[in-house]
């Protein structure tokens, strides 16, 4: 931080310190709020669509679309803005009035869509109808949640002397969005029902809206530059596009497989996002507390993080083949009951996302930090978030049909170890990263296929095929 913002730093009155933390308080309410909406809207779509996992694919898909529209549209104007509370109270408004009309309107546009999807769709149309009708249904509301994290990092910005606070404010509303999952999926919506439940979140966000508007300071701000670092814009764009697609590919690979071992249900999908976003918040809170940011060592960090994500994905794909054993061992543990149920697939979530995850928070933190001073956080969180928007059609709908789930997933942890090429110019890195990459690379040869099939003594497996929402296996047995 420079001398002039450090200064003006130390004269940050009480007051406003403590209108800083309020802020953070809000940011995770905002986030608590956001995967609330996901996990009662993946329901209610659910029904049209035609299968949950449809669903929760279409939805996937249609958030990040639109937080990524939201980042990309709305990033000069926010980045510009001399009143960056406004807004950010506009865009809760709009999420929280979306969301009361969608309790309205979205039982007739589910009658709409399902007449639109016909009884017997072709897979290709299935799919085109089913993630445009999300998208559709959520735009507003997601375009204004994409924007949500860069407005509250100009307000925190603005009242911090120009020091960033990204890698805090992501994890603030990453665990915010943690709680979201848990408190909708196992608490409100069987106790409430999804109206109720909808209504509640929406005022979380016109709540949040009116304590901003009633804290924001009526005077402009002047945000100093933040420090422009060493990877030109249009690369790092390239990165943070590529780790946000990989970042989720792995997500929705690992959804797929464990389907086959876990229950498969949307409180399945609930475990899994639960663990996935707690890794994340985590991972952003360590940056934010112990990783150095100075520009000197931009490119070592990035590599670093790059290879360390590769190789955790690596071994989270491994210890999919141990799921099936954990989930009844922890089953057999507990006994019978819905919150044993609720346990072990947590259990069997957190050993392969923990790590990954912890890794994927500490990145995205480390590349969007250094994006606010060459492209603004709006375009970096707009551009990985296009990626992630991506994965579910990718991953989930082509490569795992046609390649399958292991070979998937190897090859995203081969475009992890390769990234650092485009981030690091050093020879010795170089040959390493490559070695590496090849090294993962031979995986692909190794019979090990991720599937979990009971076969009886004597009996052989003819066939096992991979689809989007199902796998299939043909055993015939000595009779």
């Amino acid at each position: 931080m420079s001398e002039t913002a450090a200064s003006r730093a130390s004269t940050v009155t009480g007051s406003e310190r403590f209108g800083v933390s309020a802020l953070y308080v809000i940011v995770t309410l905002s986030g608590t709020a956001g995967l609330g909406y996901q996990m009662a809207w993946t329901r209610m779509l659910s029904t049209s669509l035609g299968h949950e996992f449809a669903a929760v694919l279409a939805v996937v898909a249609a958030f990040f679309v639109g937080l990524a529209l939201g980042g990309l549209l709305l990033n000069r104007a926010i980045r510009n803005a001399a009143r960056p509370a406004r807004w950010y109270v506009v865009l809760e408004l709009i999420i929280g009035l979306w969301a009361l009309l969608l309790i309205l309107v979205l039982p007739y546009f589910n009658q709409w869509t399902a007449v639109w999807i016909g009884t017997e769709p072709g897979p290709v149309w299935h799919w085109c109808a089913a993630f445009s009708a999300a998208l559709l249904a959520l735009l507003p509301a997601t375009i204004a949640m994409g924007a949500t994290l860069p407005a509250i990092e100009r307000v925190v910005r603005s009242r911090h002397g120009g020091e960033t606070k990204v890698a805090g404010l992501y994890a603030a509303n990453t665990a915010g969005a943690l709680l979201g999952t848990l408190i909708a999926t196992y608490a409100l919506l069987p106790a409430l029902g999804l109206n109720a439940t909808l209504l509640m979140f929406a005022m979380i966000n016109l709540g949040i809206a009116a304590m901003v508007w009633v804290g924001a300071s009526k005077q402009d701000v002047t945000v100093p530059a933040v420090q422009s670092l060493a990877l030109p814009g249009r690369r790092l764009l390239s990165v943070l596009f590529l780790t946000g697609l990989l970042g989720l590919g792995y997500e929705v690979l690992v959804v797929r497989v464990l389907s086959q071992a876990l229950e498969g249900t949307v409180y399945t999908f609930a475990a899994v996002l639960a663990v996935y976003l707690l890794g994340t918040a985590c991972g952003a809170a360590w940056y934010q507390s112990s990783v150095s940011r100075s520009a000197d060592r931009w490119a070592q960090v990035s590599n670093r993080l790059l290879i360390a994500t590769g190789v955790s994905c690596l071994l989270g794909s491994a210890a999919l083949l141990s799921a099936e054993v954990v989930y009844a061992t922890v089953l057999a543990a507990l006994g019978p009951g819905n919150l044993s149920g609720m346990l072990a697939e947590l259990s069997v979530a957190g050993m392969v996302f923990l790590i990954p995850t912890l890794c994927m928070g500490a990145l995205f933190s480390h590349l969007a930090q250094h994006a606010i001073g060459q492209t603004g956080l709006g375009a970096a969180m707009g551009i990985n978030t296009l990626g992630a928007a991506l994965a579910p059609v990718i991953f989930g709908v082509l490569l795992l049909p046609a390649i399958g789930a292991r070979s998937a997933l190897v090859l995203i942890t081969v475009a992890y170890l390769l990234l650092p090429l485009a981030t690091n110019t050093q020879a010795t890195s170089r040959r390493t990263n490559l070695l590496l990459a090849g090294a993962a690379s031979t995986l692909l040869f190794l019979p090990l296929p991720l599937r979990f099939i009971s076969v009886p003594a004597g009996s052989e497996v003819m066939v096992f095929e991979e689809g989007v929402v199902a796998a299939v296996a043909v055993v015939q047995e000595p009779d």
